[in-house]
């Protein structure tokens, strides 16, 4: 179990956690939920590099022969995810290539940029409110997937106030 800051995992995971003290615009309103297009919204990829050392989490198996590898031949996405629009910073190359034989790039759920985008892009698109989902059996059982859930989270109330979602 790795510590940050030198404390307990969890104590440095609860730490982290806050309101949300930024900005809202004016946008949907929030009262009601009636004649509203809804989405779920979930953030759960994960990179080796995002700093919450959960490897390829959601693109590669999380069981058998294939478990933690995301490379050609062992996978877990139906879809190459679209990352142009991304934050450079947000994308972590694999070993696909793509037919120019640049590396092929995936996101991490965890960079505000990625989120900032998919709620620009519910805004564009007249997505007017995302329900967070998070899994509580990862989130009790493993500091960094809290920590991780919490980061999720705050992006997510920054986007969506950013953006007028609800």
């Amino acid at each position: 179990m790795s510590c940050v800051h030198g404390k307990d995992p969890w104590q440095s995971a609860y730490d982290e956690m806050r309101f949300f003290q930024g900005k809202s615009i004016e946008g949907v309103d929030t009262k009601t939920l009636n004649g509203k297009i809804v989405c779920g919204y979930q953030g759960w990829f994960n990179t080796p590099d995002d700093g919450y050392s959960l490897g390829w989490k959601h693109y590669s198996s999380e069981v058998g022969r294939r478990k933690g590898q995301f490379k050609p031949g062992f996978s877990s996405i139906e879809f190459w995810p679209h990352t142009s629009e991304f934050p450079a910073e947000a994308l972590t190359e694999t070993k696909w290539r793509k037919k120019n034989g640049s590396p092929a790039k995936v996101f991490t759920s965890t960079h505000p940029g990625v989120v900032m985008k998919h709620f620009e892009w519910m805004q564009e698109y007249g997505i007017e409110a995302a329900f967070l989902q998070r899994f509580v059996g990862p989130t009790v059982t493993k500091s960094a997937r809290f920590r991780k859930n919490n980061r999720i989270l705050d992006n997510v109330r920054t986007a969506a106030n950013a953006t007028g979602r609800a």
